[in-house]
């Protein structure tokens, strides 16, 4: 597992991907409908991978007090649904 932390403090952005990618509105009250207190994200790769695996390692890395749940909105778009404002703002305090 450090071994996996240590390579995700080590990836970098490049200028390409330092692009904005937009959410749209209805994602977004979509993602709101269901809980007031959640994170969307969109995972971005050109190679498939697993679904599960993905899962396992978002909760490895936020480890999460109180637990959290996810759940694909759309075809590589997650609703990360924490009960705890805290975490949610440690979270997004966390690099890269």
């Amino acid at each position: 597992m450090k071994e996996m932390v240590d390579k995700w403090r080590s990836l970098a952005i490049t200028e390409k991907e330092e692009e904005v990618i937009g959410v749209g509105d209805d994602l977004v009250l979509k993602g709101k409908e269901k809980s007031p207190k959640a994170l969307v994200g969109k995972l971005l790769s050109c190679r498939p991978y697993n679904k599960r695996h993905f899962k396992e390692t978002i909760a490895n890395l936020w480890k999460i007090v109180g637990g959290f749940e996810i759940r694909e909105i759309e075809e590589d778009i997650y609703l990360f649904i924490i009960k705890d404002d805290k975490e949610i703002e440690r979270i997004l305090s966390m690099e890269p």
